[in-house]
């Protein structure tokens, strides 16, 4: 970083990862002596609130979501990790970045939480039959319903599309019917050994063992963000041994990446959680077009096979959030906290993720 004022124009600092993106400037860099940036940005109150990917759109740059509710309240993960309520309005609100699209929840046998002047489960199931609809977000991000719910004839291709064309998706448990057989398409079923067989609007052939309690799963440290991730998840107190984590409320619907034994660059997918015992994965991310060079994929996916943010009262955003019984079983402050980095890996540049992120190309 340059010193001084800069002509009087201080110096810029960009907090940026993909299309989240926050500028502050600083008067004056001191060189070769400490630069007190709690004290200019938080009136050194030790947090450094400021240093920061923005909270909203008046703070910087922020991706367009289109977020599906579910029985898994994963609204609640998007405001843990510092999205502002405001930002949360009904579909195709201009000027706001969290469109929530009402879906299903299974366990009440009721339309899921939606927002003041949200729409209806059928509005969002017709809504995401056209790739075009998708197009329009840079994620989609679907909370668990609990139940496999027919998505669509046309909307697996929808999906499909919406990737290839440099979308990305977060999916977590019985959304992996995006991807896996009878009912993804080809080439993403294609990226891992699935465990679990979707049959259209059928529970028959989905892994249903739940483990109680808390799963020690491991940090698959065999590429460099798995090396970075462990890192970390221990930095920031989330795990308290490298490379372990203890995840609660979890699911077994995937066996290994594929094409059988495959490891490293070999794979369609990257592994970055799995269990111990039978070395299935719990996360699971893998670029778009998939079987092509790194450099013409744009897409990209993550599918969690741990539930997010525990139980929903289906009430009105944020109304679910504040439940006292969401947090069934325990654990699942944890289980968001993992779940972080992964969700802004999604938002970051699509690379090989066998090599170290590429550094950015110098300006002069």
């Amino acid at each position: 970083m340059p010193a001084g004022t800069n002509g009087g124009k201080g110096i810029p600092l960009v907090i940026q990862v993909g299309k989240w993106r926050k500028q502050l400037v600083i008067p004056t860099v001191n060189a070769c002596g400490p630069n007190d940036l709690d004290a200019l940005f938080n009136t050194g109150t030790g947090k450094a609130r400021q240093l920061r990917l923005p909270a909203n759109g008046g703070e910087g740059d922020m991706p367009l979501i289109a977020f599906t509710s579910g029985c898994d309240p994963a609204e609640c993960f998007l405001r843990h990790v510092g999205i502002d309520d405001a930002e949360f309005a009904p579909p195709s609100t201009a000027g706001k970045h969290v469109h929530f699209y009402t879906a299903q929840d299974n366990t009440s046998g009721q339309p899921a939480s939606a927002v003041s002047g949200g729409n209806t489960p059928a509005a969002t199931y017709t809504w995401w039959t056209d790739s075009a609809n998708l197009l329009k977000y840079d994620i989609v991000f679907n909370a668990c319903e609990c139940y496999p719910y027919d998505r669509g004839a046309t909307a697996y291709g929808a999906m499909d599309t919406y990737l290839k064309g440099g979308g990305r998706l977060f999916t977590t448990h019985y959304y992996g019917n995006w991807f896996i057989p009878t009912t993804g398409t080809a080439d993403l079923q294609s990226v891992a050994e699935w465990g679990s067989v979707a049959k259209a609007g059928q529970e028959s052939g989905w892994a249903q063992n739940i483990p109680p309690g808390t799963e020690n799963d491991t940090v698959d440290q065999s590429f460099p963000k798995g090396v970075a991730y462990a890192a970390w998840l221990q930095d920031n107190g989330i795990s308290t041994t490298l490379g372990s984590i203890g995840l609660t409320d979890t699911r077994d619907d995937i066996l290994a990446p594929a094409p059988a034994g495959c490891s490293g660059a070999s794979c369609l997918s990257t592994r970055w959680l799995y269990n111990a015992g039978n070395q299935h994965p719990r996360y699971l991310s893998f670029n778009v077009p998939v079987s092509v060079p790194v450099a013409q994929q744009c897409g990209r996916a993550v599918y969690s096979d741990v539930h997010l943010s525990g139980v929903s009262n289906d009430q009105a955003f944020p109304a679910e959030c504040n439940n006292p019984g969401i947090d069934q079983p325990t654990g699942h402050a944890t289980n968001e906290k993992a779940l972080e980095f992964l969700f802004f890996d999604l938002s970051s540049c699509v690379q090989n993720d066998t090599a170290p992120p590429p550094p950015p190309t110098p300006l002069q």
